[in-house]
């Protein structure tokens, strides 16, 4: 049957009801957890590395980011100002 129908299992349905008990009030749980396996360890990168500076390490973050994208931004910022400049443009002419 497609999705399990008909396939009810009374003994399946009190395990799942029974590992579900055991994160009552819990505001998240992994599939780890959930299933009893042991948690994976998270892969450690540059940026997330050390928790305890989180205010340093999004300020070295914001740096790097605004470091690469300066250039990007002024070029934004250089074609929104001609659009709007050809808006006002239009603006006065058709008014």
């Amino acid at each position: 049957m497609y999705f399990g129908r008909g396939n009810y299992d009374p003994s399946a349905e009190a395990e799942a009801k029974s590992r579900l008990q055991a994160f009552d009030g819990a505001t998240a749980i992994s599939s780890n957890q959930y299933f009893g396996r042991e948690e994976e360890e998270e892969p450690s990168s540059p940026i997330s590395a050390n928790y305890g500076d989180l205010e340093q390490n999004a300020r070295e973050f914001a740096r790097r980011v605004m470091n690469t994208s300066g250039d990007d931004i002024e070029k934004i910022r250089d074609v929104i100002g001609q659009g709007a400049q050809k808006v006002q443009e239009y603006l006065q002419r058709y008014s």
